[in-house]
């Protein structure tokens, strides 16, 4: 294995693995051809005597941009913890888009949020995420897999053919018992008014219509969530209920995705019913939607 290889617990120096094209290329005089140079290696995994060797995909002397001004070049880090035991390690992947990021799988986050600002800066200067220390403890071990992903975050809700268990009637979301071993996600409570503004902007980027100054018609609707939210997006009339409303309100929280919730409107409430309409068919445009589970 090339002596070039760096371990993620080194005990002599600081230096980490990353992206960036390897200092170490001695056998490569100045003039070489860099579509003749070898890619660069890379140590993932394990302690300091198991793991896997990796090969960067790129040639070096390629373009490493990243999406974003604020966001970091991709790289692979041990953040925090020093000599962690096999076994203790944490893996966190970020992914970075044109235009937010996600981390592990999480909505889409947009960039310019004080939040994902403070986030970036952690990760360019290699430091532990303060949201990191709250989940994980400050001294947690984790390996951060920072990834460049081409083009705009695309919201991928779950679809398919389901099979039924059990009882024909699914049990609603009161109806679930505690220890039924379902995912325990839980709705967000904070209705701040920058954790709304949050809710709302994943959401109006995962239907894709993000302002009203084109020449298209829209329309705005107003969800008004369990918990007190109260969130205006934009929409194309010709978007349906069943697609981009729900789309909406998942990415707004994505605990939704977890229960069985329906629409109301109008005065006295009353259901939607017809899910498979679009809002002009539904004649739902400009008013207030109820989101109940």
């Amino acid at each position: 294995m090339s002596n070039r290889i760096h371990t993620l617990n080194h005990d002599e120096d600081d230096r980490r693995p990353n992206l960036q094209a390897s200092s170490g290329e001695e056998s490569e005089g100045e003039g070489s051809d860099p579509r003749r140079r070898r890619p660069q290696e890379y140590y993932v995994g394990g302690s300091e005597r198991s793991g896997q060797q990796v090969i960067d995909p790129r040639r070096p002397g390629e373009p490493n941009e990243p999406p974003h001004p604020m966001a970091p070049l991709a790289f692979n880090a041990r953040l925090g913890g020093g000599h962690a035991a096999p076994g203790s390690v944490l893996r966190v992947v970020v992914e970075l888009f044109d235009d937010g990021f996600t981390v592990d799988n999480s909505a889409l986050r947009p960039y310019d949020t004080p939040e994902a600002i403070a986030f970036m800066d952690d990760l360019k200067a290699r430091r532990t995420p303060e949201e990191f220390k709250r989940k994980y403890g400050a001294n947690k071990a984790i390996d951060v897999h920072c990834f460049k992903k081409p083009g705009n975050y695309v919201f991928q809700p779950f679809s398919g053919a389901g099979q039924r268990l059990g009882a024909p009637t699914p049990a609603t979301a009161d109806e679930v018992p505690a220890n039924s071993g379902l995912p325990e996600e839980t709705l967000i409570t904070d209705t701040s008014s920058l954790v709304t503004e949050q809710m709302r902007a994943r959401a109006q980027q995962s239907i894709g219509l993000i302002d009203a100054s084109s020449s298209a018609p829209t329309t705005r609707l107003q969800f008004r969530f369990p918990n007190g939210h109260r969130i205006t997006g934009i929409f194309s009339p010709d978007h349906t209920i069943h697609h981009h409303m729900r789309t909406f309100v998942v990415s707004a929280d994505p605990a939704f995705s977890y229960r069985l919730f329906n629409f109301y409107t109008g005065f006295p409430p009353a259901k939607i019913e017809d899910e498979q309409q679009t809002i002009k068919e539904a004649g739902i445009g400009n008013s207030v939607i109820l989101v109940r589970l």
